[in-house]
C-alpha cells in the first residue's frame, strides 16, 4: 500500500458521499480537503513515532483501532464517536490543530467546523487503516515510523520535504510548527 491507494480509500464516491451529507458539504470540498489532510496527519504521525515513547503511544492507538471496520464508511460513520476522532487529532496535530482546521477551511471552501468533523470522523478510520497495515506487516513499535515514511513514499522530494518542513519545530514550543511552512505547500497559514 502506497499514499495514493490509502487516499483512494478516502476519495471513492461512497466514502465522499456519506462525508459530505453528513457534515452539509460539496463531494469536491471533502475530496479536496482528504487529498491535503490524510497525508498531512500521516506525517504528523511519523514524526510523533521518531521517539520511543511516541511510537509507543501510536502503535498502541493503531492496535487499539485496528479491528474497527472500516470497508462499508457510511456504516462506520453512524457508530462513529467524534470525541474519539478529536483527540486523535490532538495527539496528531497537537496545540496546532484548530490553526490547521482554519488553514485547510480557507484552502478548501469549508467552515473550520466543518473541517474539523471531517478530520474527526477520519482520523479514526486512518488508524483503523494502518493498524490493519502494522498488524498484517507485524511491525513492531520501532518499525512504525519506517511503515509510515513508507506508505508516504519517501522518496527524497516533493510533497514529502514540504511535509517534513511544514512539520518540523523551528521556533522550538515543542510543537510542529504546521502552519508556519505549510502555506508554501497549500498557500494558506502563516508567513
Amino acid at each position: 500500500m502506497d499514499i495514493t491507494k490509502l487516499l483512494s480509500v478516502f476519495t471513492d464516491s461512497n466514502g465522499i458521499a456519506a462525508l459530505s451529507q453528513s457534515n452539509g458539504a460539496q463531494p469536491g470540498q471533502v475530496s479536496d480537503l482528504l487529498t491535503k489532510a490524510i497525508p498531512i496527519l500521516m506525517k504528523g504521525m511519523e514524526q510523533n513515532a521518531a521517539t520511543e515513547e511516541g511510537a509507543g503511544s501510536l502503535a498502541r492507538a493503531l492496535d487499539d483501532h485496528a479491528g474497527n471496520d472500516v470497508s462499508n464508511i457510511g456504516s462506520f460513520l453512524k457508530n462513529l464517536d467524534l470525541s474519539d476522532g478529536s483527540k486523535i487529532l490532538g495527539h496528531i496535530l497537537g496545540s496546532r490543530s484548530s490553526e490547521v482546521q482554519t488553514g485547510l477551511a480557507q484552502k478548501t471552501g469549508l467552515s473550520s467546523s466543518q473541517v474539523g468533523n471531517i478530520l474527526a470522523s477520519v482520523a479514526p478510520m486512518l488508524l483503523s487503516i494502518l493498524g490493519g497495515q502494522k498488524q498484517s506487516a507485524n511491525v513492531g513499535n520501532s518499525g512504525i515510523g519506517g511503515m509510515l515514511s513508507s506508505l508516504l513514499g519517501n522518496g527524497g522530494g516533493g510533497m514529502d520535504d514540504m511535509i517534513s518542513a511544514a512539520l518540523a519545530d523551528k521556533d522550538g514550543d515543542g510543537t510542529p510548527d504546521i502552519l508556519g511552512q505549510i502555506g508554501g505547500l497549500f498557500g494558506f497559514g502563516k508567513k
